[in-house]
């Protein structure tokens, strides 16, 4: 999932590198969407992954062939080298927006929603109405389609950036005396993660009312946790958190008293944007499943999973005839009357019994025992002992195709995930004044020479 703090972050990266010029956009297997933005450090890639939540810059460059069909084509024909103007995010939505001026002179919205099943919408920036888009979709409140006037979905919660401190204390209470710790997360219209955080900074994580005091305080560490994401001044933390993985753009605290829990791990920390970037291609934009592989993979968890239960219930068998067989023979004397009357027809009252296989099940502490009335009860308890010998067979075999199932599947989870292709590395640095003009620097001193490219160049260099 990505989260609006996380959206936050990126746009202003973006701001601060001077994102210019948007070159195209390319989709390659496993919904990764790359966008080739033109900046200051060189044609910047970010990747959008619509099905993972996933939309980080990186320097991993693909090294195989897309094919530029469908709404991707229909996009890149409106937006190629088109002049970026403006980057901002709505109302803390978890959406990027870029306001572009095409070639052919028309002002365009390029629209990136980050939520929900994800979409990249183009519009008309006079109108909004969509000019193509990759998911169409039909809701209650809005309606995503071509032709369609584009609206933001609707705010949910109140944005705390569009009020003064004493604003936002006022509107949390909403005139009560204090306000549930749970209700922040629904107040408020940002994710959980930076609430959570802004409580543990403010010392009031597991305070189950904030009083109006106590709320002061806590604005006052959210306030400073947003500038800090803004300015990227803590870098960025990778958890996983259950199957979601989750890019944060500050140094998570509060995860430390979650340790004992499984399913959330810190994954990776780094100031580096970029690096974040690449460590969530590598690990997880670019890994595909094979289908046929992940089909049987489902089929033999879902196998092993019975086996299990099979297993448990021999070996709880087990356990309670070893336990109840002994005590039969305290009771060989009851048994002995038992068994008369059977042979002799007569079905004594109490047991249960069944005349077909010519079997009485007798009750030992709730486990019901069968034994063959035909026999003396000596003879009987002997053969019952059998069941427990055919058990441990039975179990043996269970436990022998387990072994063989859980080796199969470890073989196959080695084998399912395989690389989108091949990748290289792009090395991205910040472009010098001088870089725009022919030059180099002479061996002996290190001055700088200049010189035109062209007539434009030309003319600056006289201005200087």
């Amino acid at each position: 999932m990505v989260t609006s703090s996380y959206i936050l972050s990126l746009n202003n990266y973006l701001r601060s590198i001077n994102v210019k010029y948007i070159r195209k956009i390319r989709l390659f297997p496993g919904e990764n969407i790359q966008f080739i933005l033109n900046s200051d450090i060189g044609n910047l890639l970010v990747y959008f992954n619509p099905k993972k939540n996933i939309l980080v810059p990186s320097s991993i460059r693909l090294t195989i062939n897309t094919q530029n069909i469908g709404w991707i084509a229909e996009i890149n024909k409106y937006i190629a080298n088109s002049r970026i103007y403006e980057i901002y995010q709505p109302n803390l939505e978890r959406i990027l927006e870029f306001k572009l001026k095409s070639r052919s002179g028309l002002t365009l919205r390029l629209i990136i929603e980050a939520f929900g099943k994800g979409n990249i919408i183009l519009t008309k920036d006079d109108d909004g109405v969509i000019l193509s888009l990759n998911n169409r979709l039909i809701l209650k409140d809005r309606v995503l389609d071509k032709g369609v006037i584009y609206k933001y979905p609707k705010v949910k919660g109140i944005n705390p950036l569009s009020f003064s401190k004493n604003e936002l204390i006022s509107l949390i209470l909403n005139g009560k005396e204090y306000v549930e710790r749970v209700e922040l997360y629904r107040k408020l219209c940002l994710d959980k993660y930076i609430i959570s955080e802004a409580l543990f900074r403010s010392g009031f994580y597991d305070v189950e009312k904030l009083y109006s005091n106590d709320i002061h305080i806590f604005i006052d560490k959210l306030l400073e946790l947003l500038d800090i994401t803004a300015n990227r001044s803590e870098g960025y933390t990778v958890i996983r958190d259950g199957v979601h993985i989750e890019v944060l753009p500050f140094h998570l605290s509060y995860f430390k008293s979650l340790t004992s829990d499984k399913d959330r791990k810190v994954l990776i920390r780094d100031f580096d944007i970029i690096k974040i970037g690449d460590y969530l291609l590598d690990n997880y934009l670019l890994i595909l499943e094979d289908k046929k592989k992940k089909s049987e993979l489902d089929k033999l968890s879902r196998r092993l999973g019975s086996l299990i239960e099979t297993v448990s219930k021999y070996e709880s068998r087990i356990n309670m005839l070893k336990s109840a067989l002994p005590k039969l023979y305290e009771r060989i004397n009851e048994l002995d009357i038992c068994f008369s009357k059977l042979r002799s027809g007569e079905v004594p009252e109490g047991y249960e019994v069944d005349l077909k296989n010519r079997v009485v099940f007798i009750n030992v502490n709730g486990v019901k025992i069968p034994l063959k009335y035909e026999l003396n009860p000596y003879s009987a308890i002997s053969e019952a002992y059998n069941i427990i010998k055919k058990d441990k067979e039975v179990l043996k075999n269970l436990r022998n195709k387990i072994n063989e199932i859980t080796s199969r599947i470890e073989s196959l989870k080695q084998s399912i995930c395989v690389k989108v292709g091949n990748y290289e590395l792009v090395k991205y640095r910040k472009k010098e004044w001088y870089e725009v003009f022919k030059w180099f620097k002479t061996s002996k001193s290190g001055l700088l020479v200049i010189g035109g490219r062209d007539s434009k160049t030309n003319e600056r260099l006289i201005k200087y």
